[in-house]
């Protein structure tokens, strides 16, 4: 899987399978900038861990429940590539709704996601073709990455019952 990034090109690797999973979202960015390795990055809890606090605290969600310090632990910080522009602009409007939602004190939102795991393989500078990945933080090279092949926005509320 390739990435062409503005001045970056991002080599990825598949890593297993493709999985489909649900995620409950907590803040994200899809702003587009040159030199990024994602289309899009989430901060999520898998929706099965939030149907498992959801049982013992209905609003975990909420910074105020007891349950929030449950959650926040379980909470990964996930950067997705999308793998066609459906995919990209439903990414983006996850993002987008979940900001909006925040902001008014709505629901939360919840994204499916299929798609492999990626590994980052290399990056290297467009100009020179000089590759810098050992160069780059070691949260960025051993982040977790994932491909995006469908992405779709959910209601929260059907799994969380």
């Amino acid at each position: 899987m390739l990435l062409d990034s503005g001045d970056l090109e991002v080599r990825f690797l598949q890593i297993g399978s493709p999985a489909d999973d649900a995620f409950m979202v907590f803040g994200g960015d899809a702003k587009q900038r040159s030199g990024q390795m994602s289309h899009a990055t989430m901060s999520a809890l898998d929706m099965r861990h939030a149907e498992l606090i959801y049982q013992s605290y209905p609003d975990f969600h909420r910074c105020a429940s007891p349950g929030a310090a449950q959650a926040k632990r379980l909470i990964e910080f996930t950067n997705f590539v999308a793998s066609g522009s459906a995919a990209r602009r439903a990414l983006s409007e996850a993002v987008e709704l979940h900001d909006e939602r925040l902001g008014g004190g709505g629901e939360r939102t919840c994204v499916r996601v299929a798609g492999p795991n990626l590994s980052l393989d290399r990056v290297t500078l467009k100009h020179d073709g000089r590759e810098i990945a050992a160069e780059l933080p070691r949260a960025v090279t051993q982040g977790r990455f994932r491909l995006a092949e469908q992405v779709t926005i959910l209601d929260c509320s059907e799994y969380l019952r």
